[in-house]
């Protein structure tokens, strides 16, 4: 068994495993925000400096740091972030060209790639990490190189074609209906459909966010 199917299959095992005890937490600012940012990218044609800046610091606002933006207007920025809501995935060459652009990080540029296009590009950051690969050495160098971040949306591709995993995400898919209806909109509106990719990220997200709590809550003081 090659190593691609070795990481698909640990992925698939943990996944499963949570099947049984799965409950979306109820991140209101995030659903609450998630919803109108999917919404302002959906409305711009094309995508212009303008878009590409504001939309960043709506990413930003989900981020530990301060945004540092490098060259948005830059044509190489422009072209791959329109390229972006194309059926195809950007390459490396284009993913590393947005990383720079938004302060070096991939995890900041896999969230933007998600609200411009929901369908092709999950979100990435350290709790995701953690659920999949564990607490492993170097965590931070690891998330800032592109082909680790392509090997993860082609893991997630697989995963959402599986039919054992399909039951999860559909399950996911409803509770955070549910939160976005109660618990956003007053019951006023529907919030937005997450994509599979999203509802496969949340279940990475939040399981790798337990585990680090309990880790740190099982540490002595």
């Amino acid at each position: 068994m090659d190593s691609e199917s070795t990481f698909f299959e640990a992925s698939k095992k943990k996944i499963l495993d949570l099947n049984e005890k799965f409950t979306m937490t109820d991140e209101k600012s995030y659903l609450f925000t998630y919803d109108h940012f999917i919404r302002f990218f959906k409305e711009k044609e094309p995508l212009t400096e303008h878009d590409v800046i504001i939309g960043i610091s709506f990413v930003y606002s989900w981020m530990p740091r301060i945004l540092t933006i490098k060259t948005a207007g830059n044509g190489e920025v422009l072209k791959a972030v329109n390229n972006a809501r194309e059926e195809r995935r950007l390459n490396e060459k284009e993913m590393e060209i947005l990383q720079k652009c938004f302060n070096n990080s991939l995890v900041g540029t896999s969230k933007f790639l998600h609200f411009v296009n929901l369908e092709n590009y999950a979100i990435w950051d350290s709790n995701v990490n953690r659920f999949l690969k564990g607490d492993e050495p170097n965590q931070g160098e690891a998330m800032k190189k592109v082909e680790n971040y392509v090997e993860y949306l082609e893991i997630c591709d697989q995963l959402i074609k599986d039919d054992d995993v399909r039951g999860l995400i559909e399950e996911v898919k409803s509770q955070v209906k549910k939160l976005q209806k109660d618990s956003i909109t007053g019951g006023i509106r529907e919030g937005t459909n997450i994509s599979d990719l999203r509802a496969l990220e949340l279940i990475f997200f939040t399981a790798g966010k337990e585990a680090k709590e309990n880790k740190k809550q099982a540490s002595p003081a």
